[in-house]
């Protein structure tokens, strides 16, 4: 797998590039590549339609099984929430809310992928962990997106 990252690495040198590995259940595996186009733009953001259940093991893995998922892009992004009300995650990417100062970010087991990006900023205490409820994102604070992809994006926040 090494080498043949090296070599797709090599063929991409120009631009930035989203590289996705996917592995079968027979241990093969397929390279894939996708040219990156990064806006420091505010990203809309309305609810998803409905909530996600946070025992659900898929939200934890990254993984190509997104139908429980709306469809988002990127320009508009839907923070998902679970069942007790909790905020979760964005769709693609992790989510924080800037209350009295600090930067705050679900807990893992609310019912999201704990992204690299995420651990990042939690180890450097740039965010801290605690529960976002939908009650609170009425009050309209700062929300942010972020992803080790796209980086750290200010959200808007859009009536649906």
């Amino acid at each position: 797998v090494s080498s043949e990252l090296k070599s797709f690495a090599a063929d991409r040198s120009e631009g930035k590039w989203k590289i996705r590995l996917l592995l079968t259940g027979d241990g093969l595996f397929d390279l894939q590549a996708k040219i990156l186009s990064i806006t420091t733009e505010p990203l809309e953001a309305g609810w998803a339609p409905c909530s996600v259940n946070s025992r659900n093991i898929l939200l934890y893995h990254k993984t190509t099984r997104r139908e429980h998922f709306p469809k988002a892009t990127l320009n508009r992004e839907y923070p998902l929430y679970n069942e007790r009300e909790e905020i979760t995650e964005f769709v693609n990417g992790n989510v924080a809310v800037k209350l009295n100062g600090t930067w705050i970010t679900p807990p893992v087991h609310c019912g999201l992928l704990a992204g690299t990006m995420r651990q990042s900023l939690l180890k450097s205490g740039k965010i801290q962990e605690g529960v976002i409820t939908r009650d609170l994102l009425h009050k309209k604070p700062p929300i942010a997106f972020f992803n080790s992809v796209r980086g750290w994006r200010a959200v808007c926040w859009c009536a649906d």
